[in-house]
């Protein structure tokens, strides 16, 4: 734990270690992403202006309700910049599973990985299958979702937990679960590595910086969900596309700009 008792200092800004990987998520309504290099958009909402992202704004809230500075103090827990907020509908290779990729097809991810944001214009073998999914070129998984519960995860990530917030997006939601599990046994079989086929739905809020310090957290989780679920109320958040999308740490999010989604620069 780390104690500030200098009157001279606030607090401290987190530093992002390198961690790179590409996934599919849900494409933030409004007007989420800027551009970034050629042929490059990346990750940049603003829930503060944004009516569409009035439920990550209302995540924002519930943050400072309970203290910034009380976060990073005692738990060292160091918060998201909610310009990166996003869900993840599908996660793909990075640098915590490359050892798992079958040593023939390991040395040209990890030259991919280490090319990201660039190597997400190439015709990659790695993206193709996933670009090419019927969640990212359907059009069937148009869904809301609304705040569940606050989990931690491996006394490493702080989550807000997501569900359904209606009917319909619950049976969107079921096909697009179904479309996620083709693809992770495609990458098992292409690829011999072992995906993730649990989902549950969330946006990462911020990561602890040691187990020991998020352990002290537990006994507050309970009393921060009941303090969110007040915050936000019945607030949704309306996705209707799915991304592939390159990541080179926890806040750097970057997509093709002349995608399906971005057909003209002036897009986002």
């Amino acid at each position: 734990m780390i104690t500030v008792t200098n009157d001279k200092v606030a607090g401290f800004e987190p530093r992002w270690a390198p961690y790179r990987g590409f996934s599919l998520l849900f494409d933030n309504p409004g007007h989420g992403v800027s551009p970034m290099g050629k042929g490059l958009l990346r990750l940049a909402c603003a829930p503060g202006t944004d009516p569409d992202l009035h439920l990550y704004q209302g995540f924002v809230d519930c943050l400072d309700e309970i203290g910034r500075d009380l976060l990073i103090r005692t738990y060292l827990f160091c918060p998201l910049p909610p310009a990166s907020y996003h869900v993840t509908a599908w996660d793909g290779l990075n640098d915590g599973n490359v050892q798992q990729v079958a040593p023939g097809h390991r040395p040209g991810l990890e030259e991919f990985l280490d090319g990201l944001p660039g190597t997400l214009l190439t015709h990659a073998a790695f993206t193709a299958r996933a670009e090419g999914s019927p969640l990212v070129t359907g059009n069937a998984f148009a869904m809301r979702f609304t705040f569940k519960a606050l989990r931690k995860w491996g006394n490493r990530v702080l989550v807000a937990r997501l569900k359904a917030a209606d009917e319909d997006s619950e049976r969107a939601l079921a096909r697009m679960v179904e479309e996620r599990n083709h693809l992770c046994a495609w990458f098992g079989e292409r690829f011999g590595v072992q995906m993730r086929t649990r989902y549950a739905p969330h946006v990462s809020l911020g990561y602890f910086a040691n187990a020991e310090c998020a352990e002290l957290a537990t006994p507050q989780i309970d009393r921060w969900t009941d303090l969110f679920r007040e915050g936000v109320g019945g607030r949704t958040i309306a996705f209707n596309s799915i991304s592939l999308y390159g990541f080179t740490d926890m806040v750097t999010f970057v997509k093709k700009r002349f995608d399906l989604k971005d057909p003209s620069p002036a897009s986002g």
